[in-house]
């Protein structure tokens, strides 16, 4: 069941509106019986406070009849409404807390430095008076560096493929070697047949 407070609110507050007049209204008759009375017997005056007292009251077990089932369920519908933004506030509050305990200070102090370093080296190569002389000092010296780094990677591979194939013949000369000497000089492995005795 869905309350709209604000449609609440509104009937309440028209309610008490109309009790306030009719309130306001009965005080205006009163008076003016009151002076009426005054003039012929100075006892009505206080009959007439008393039904005034009276009218007072019912009018608020009415008004608190009518309202009080009311007041009730928009209590509850906003005590709801807190027990869930509760709920995820806590929930929140132990995301973080996981997070934190995860954490620790050194790995923070860590990507505190890290930060500031990654900082310092940005501003370093955007400085507006000597940024642009550090930036292409920079390419130079990363150009260099790539241009070794691949000349030493291509006579690296040249130096293993050349020493492979180095080994391969090796072993090659090994194998034709020990064929011949088996009796096999094409190195097939099927030797020379012997004589048939």
């Amino acid at each position: 069941m869905s309350i709209d407070l604000d449609q609440l609110q509104a009937q309440a507050e028209e309610r008490a509106k109309n009790a306030g007049d009719s309130l306001s209204s009965a005080v205006a008759g009163l008076r003016d019986r009151t002076a009426d009375v005054l003039r012929a017997d100075g006892g009505s005056v206080f009959r007439e406070l008393s039904r005034l007292g009276s009218r007072v009251d019912a009018a608020a077990d009415r008004v608190e009849e009518n309202l009080g089932g009311r007041v009730s369920d928009v209590e509850a519908a906003l005590a709801d409404r807190l027990d869930d933004h509760a709920a995820e506030l806590d929930e929140r509050l132990a995301r973080v807390r996981r997070v934190a305990a995860r954490t620790s200070w050194p790995r923070r102090l860590f990507w505190l430095l890290v930060g500031a370093a990654a900082g310092a080296g940005i501003a370093y190569l955007l400085d507006p008076d000597r940024g642009a002389a550090r930036r292409s000092e920079l390419a130079t010296t990363a150009r260099t560096q790539a241009t070794q780094v691949s000349e030493k990677a291509v006579a690296t591979a040249r130096r293993t493929a050349h020493e492979a194939v180095d080994t391969a013949l090796g072993d090659s000369d090994e194998a034709t070697e020990g064929n011949a000497a088996d009796g096999d000089p094409a190195g097939n492995g099927q030797g020379v047949a012997a004589p048939n005795a």
